[in-house]
């Protein structure tokens, strides 16, 4: 059963602080979010420990993201990776370490970075609106007074 966060919100702030975090955890969607999301990665994730298992973590084709070397342009960096996949579902599972070298570790993990790429990304634009709403209207302004000014001498 879905419900609107801000009624989620309107709730966990009338019921009192000592059972927080056990009502916040019954009304969380994140738990549903992960089975689902462990379900759609599962077969690539055993195909690719499969992978690292047999040829270790460095195999030919692997989806492994290629650091950027400093020396090259960003067009001679494309070109050089254009073959190779890059791929941050291996780069996580080449990286984990230990408890972390799970499928709901690595699923959590994928779903923070995409909530934290998601957010970072409208704020960025959330900041940028004003700038680039004064920037619009300062070009109206100029170009209705080019217009009228046109206007006014071809007359």
């Amino acid at each position: 059963m879905r419900h609107s966060p801000l009624l989620c919100f309107i709730f966990l702030q009338l019921i009192p602080h000592y059972i927080y975090r056990v009502v916040a955890r019954l009304v969380s969607h994140v738990p549903s979010h992960v089975r689902q999301t462990m379900e759609f990665i599962r077969p690539i994730v055993e195909e690719r420990s499969a992978k690292m298992k047999e040829f270790g973590e460095n195999w030919d084709d692997a989806p492994v993201r290629q650091p950027i070397c400093s020396k090259l342009s960003l067009y001679d960096y494309v070109i050089h990776t254009m073959g190779a996949q890059s791929d941050m579902l291996m780069w996580l599972m080449i990286e984990a370490e230990g408890v972390e070298r799970s499928l709901e570790g690595w699923t959590r993990r994928l779903l923070n970075l995409d909530f934290t790429s998601v957010q970072t990304t409208s704020l960025v634009s959330l900041h940028r609106a004003p700038f680039l709403s004064s920037l619009f209207h300062r070009f109206l302004i100029t170009h209705r007074r080019r217009r009228s000014h046109s206007h006014s001498t071809a007359c």
